[in-house]
């Protein structure tokens, strides 16, 4: 089971790669990029769909299906507008979901809970070390229900309990933050997940909004990370926590000077300041990092004040 759950994440990689290359991308290239993605998925596809078949199971087959026929429209899709390729990503993420949900549901303990766009994870058997809450901000155009499954498999390794909500529009608003920062104080009440020891992640806008959250001071996050995502701020008004910076030197959103300026900035001021630079990378996930950023997370309970 290993090499499918390790085989999902490559998929899951290669999708977002390759989509957020063809939305900023030449569009006289975009056809032989979409071909080569494809010829690219398919042995991938292959690969996993025969471990998939040692283990029968209906969820798998209808899931697997689902993702088939996401993957072939969208191999089929003509159009290179921004919008339409937006909106295949988000029936390939759905698609991809689907195919998750079922292989967790055979792999690992606990439950991920979904209300409206928004999902929880719940490892079951969790120690006290592993209680405190991360909460992870997806970029624009995601919904939280889908952004969850990018983490989960790391976060059930670990049992490290997770909250990913949804912004009402493409990009967070003040009244998301506001929600936010009631639902982590809801979440803690509800299963004696301690406050003072939150965590927070956010890719690209959710960055952001990752920013702004801990500059507004309302939650006492001890660790925030911020992945693909990062503009000129008053480091100043940031509580002085330890951060994770990941990004791509091929961002063509997010310059990669600026990101490593604001990174350095930081340096002095908080107590710790990580950065990683992904070779080669677009705009994108970075799962190469995951890893080693949720054990870094991991540790932030037994740095966080007690309360």
């Amino acid at each position: 089971m290993a090499k499918t759950t390790e085989g999902l994440g490559a998929l899951a990689q290669d999708v977002d790669d390759f989509l957020f290359r063809l939305a900023f991308h030449d569009p006289k290239k975009m056809a032989a990029l979409r071909r080569e993605a494809i010829e690219k998925w398919v042995p991938n596809f292959t690969t996993l769909k025969t471990h998939a078949d040692k283990m029968p199971d209906a969820n798998l087959v209808h899931a697997f299906a689902a993702f088939e026929a996401a993957m072939t429209g969208f191999g089929e899709a003509e159009s290179h507008a921004f919008t339409d390729i937006i909106e295949h990503k988000l029936r390939v993420d759905a698609a991809n979901v689907l195919l998750k949900k079922a292989i967790f549901a055979r792999e690992y303990n606990g439950e991920v809970f979904e209300e409206g766009d928004e999902a929880f994870y719940l490892p079951s058997h969790e120690t006290a070390s592993q209680r405190a809450l991360l909460v992870v901000l997806h970029g624009a155009f995601m919904k939280g229900r889908h952004f969850i499954w990018k983490w989960v498999f790391a976060a059930a390794r670990r049992k490290i309990p997770i909250y990913a909500p949804s912004s009402q529009r493409e990009s967070w608003t003040e009244d998301d933050l506001e929600w936010i920062e009631s639902m982590v104080a809801k979440l803690g009440e509800n299963y004696d997940l301690p406050k003072e020891a939150c965590r927070v992640a956010g890719l690209s806008d959710g960055a952001l909004a990752a920013l702004t959250l801990c500059r507004r001071k309302n939650i006492p996050f001890c660790k925030a990370a911020f992945l693909a995502g990062m503009r000129p701020f008053d480091v100043e008004a940031m509580p002085k926590i330890p951060v994770y910076v990941i990004h791509g030197t091929d961002d063509p959103i997010f310059p990669g000077m600026s990101v490593r300026k604001m990174a350095e900035s930081l340096r002095a001021h908080a107590p710790e300041v990580i950065y990683r630079e992904l070779e080669g990378a677009p705009h994108s996930f970075p799962y190469p990092e995951i890893d080693a950023l949720m054990d870094w997370f991991l540790e932030a309970h037994a740095n966080a004040p007690s309360g």
